[in-house]
């Protein structure tokens, strides 16, 4: 079972390749949009890691210049109305040749049906949120999600 450490390590690791990948790819005057989403943490010291995790990709990636927009919802901001609400403005505003990117920080849970990313108040489903990324209307997005899926137990069944 990978620490809380080893998921932020894994975090940072990730953030840094998307970043340069899609620094080196993007058009001159294509922007990317950024939404990090920091979840419950459980107890208070993975809510200040997942927090310090969020805080940190949000000042990479705005400092990749002005076709970076970046939003960070973290601790009791990161809702799902607020969520849901941000990608809104997101697909009302990015063009196709744009890139979006999602980064979920924290816990998620799976009931043996569906996964579940834990915010405060009702959490989030997978489906709900490929639902989101499916209006913004950028043909490249990139979602990492670096979740656990606590509690979960059981097998797949293969």
């Amino acid at each position: 079972m990978r620490t809380c450490f080893d998921i932020r390590r894994l975090v940072i690791k990730l953030s840094l390749i998307c970043a340069g990948l899609l620094t080196m790819a993007s058009q001159t005057q294509a922007a990317t949009y950024y939404v990090i989403v920091s979840g419950l943490g459980g107890e208070p010291d993975y809510e200040q890691r997942f927090t310090a995790a969020a805080t940190d990709r949000e000042k990479l990636f705005s400092a990749q210049g002005a076709n970076a927009h970046v939003s960070t919802l973290a601790g009791q901001n990161a809702t799902a109305v607020k969520l849901t609400s941000l990608m809104s403005g997101i697909a009302s505003t990015a063009k196709s040749e744009d890139d979006f990117v999602l980064i979920l920080i924290g816990h998620g849970s799976f009931d043996g049906t569906q996964y579940k990313f834990n915010i405060p108040g009702p959490d989030l489903s997978a489906e709900e949120i490929a639902a989101m990324c499916d209006r913004i209307p950028s043909k490249r997005q990139l979602i990492v999600d670096t979740t656990s899926a606590s509690g979960g137990g059981g097998s797949s069944g293969g």
